[in-house]
């Protein structure tokens, strides 16, 4: 698990804020639950240096299977909850979430 804060100081006078948690599991060798929260503050996104709000929560899943004797091919999804003010929902087109589908080779 990690947790972490962060601070930036802007030449403008503001003071962002970011945080993140993150963590995973292995109920099963061959199994890897994981979950990752952020939420930070930017004045980058926006017009004007407009602070403005984020946030985003992970949730997902990997299948290992092994290939060979040190090798090991992973199926995982993951699906994105954006958290999202009022003036950033449209870049999302009103649908901030997310799924995806993915790979990882390891090799051990």
């Amino acid at each position: 698990a990690t947790a972490g804060w962060g601070l930036k100081r802007t030449g403008h006078g503001d003071h962002l804020n970011a945080l993140l948690a993150e963590a995973e599991w292995h109920p099963a060798d061959l199994w890897t639950l994981f979950t990752r929260a952020e939420w930070v503050e930017n004045a980058e996104l926006l017009a004007g240096h407009t602070v403005t709000r984020a946030g985003k929560m992970t949730f997902g899943a990997i299948r290992d299977v092994a290939v060979a004797d040190h090798l090991k091919l992973g199926v995982g999804v993951l699906t994105d909850l954006n958290l999202v003010g009022r003036p950033l929902k449209a870049s999302y087109d009103g649908n901030p979430n997310g799924t995806m589908v993915f790979l990882r080779l390891i090799a051990q």
